[in-house]
């Protein structure tokens, strides 16, 4: 049997409104899906903005309140100048400490000479029967390996031969005024000749035995060097 017009009209008309209503129910979810995202969008958006417009007006008030102070200050300083006007003001000066320099090494050889080390050795070299120390000259500077006896360990004199030699050409710059190097070095050795450290006691000789011959021969020594 076959089926009339009317009963395919119908038909067709049934998938035709299926087919619609399926259309319109996947437009009306895509639509909700766009209006969801949207306004999750919106939602984020405006809440930053909320959080801008927040910090804005936080530092706004902190700020403000610290530059409204200092502005209502002004004022008062202002006529409090002008109550005063006669009265000057003494400017303040920022005092700077001088930087304090370290002195050199020739400037302290130069003051253990003057201040110390002449004043007393010539005073106990002079009366050898007081003398209850030897007076070598103490480690100053860097041994240069100028003398034999500057690679002895066993050597008395706990000062290098370059000790030696170096504080008496300082000694003879500050002392030697008018007098030949060589002649007031000569002059020095003789007061640390080993005869005459015989008067001193019997116990600073037996303590210090040795160091007046170690003392005059780096002398003789700086005597040869010129």
């Amino acid at each position: 049997m076959q089926p009339s017009a009317r009963d395919v009209l119908l038909l067709a008309m049934g998938c035709l409104t299926t087919f619609t209503l399926y259309c319109i129910s996947f437009l009306a979810r895509c639509i909700m899906y766009y209006a969801l995202s949207i306004t999750i969008l919106m939602i984020i958006l405006i809440s930053a903005c909320s959080l801008i417009l927040y910090k804005e007006d936080f530092y706004q008030k902190q700020y403000g309140a610290e530059s409204s102070t200092c502005s209502s200050a002004e004022p008062k300083q202002t006529r409090q100048d002008r109550k005063h006007r006669h009265i000057p003001r003494p400017q303040q000066q920022h005092k700077t400490q001088p930087e304090q320099r370290q002195p050199s090494q020739r400037e302290l050889m130069r003051t253990f000479w003057t201040q110390d080390y002449r004043p007393r050795s010539t005073v106990m070299l002079a009366n050898p029967e007081s003398m209850d120390f030897f007076p070598e000259p103490p480690p100053m500077i860097e041994c240069r390996k100028a003398h034999p006896s500057c690679r002895d360990e066993k050597r008395l004199l706990k000062c290098c031969p370059c000790d030696v030699k170096s504080l008496f050409e300082l000694g003879y710059r500050e002392s030697g005024i008018g007098v030949e190097k060589t002649q007031w070095l000569k002059v020095e050795r003789r007061k640390w000749h080993p005869d005459r450290f015989s008067r001193c006691s019997e116990a600073v000789r037996k303590e210090y035995m040795g160091k007046p011959t170690e003392m005059f021969q780096v002398l003789g020594w700086c005597v040869e060097q010129g």
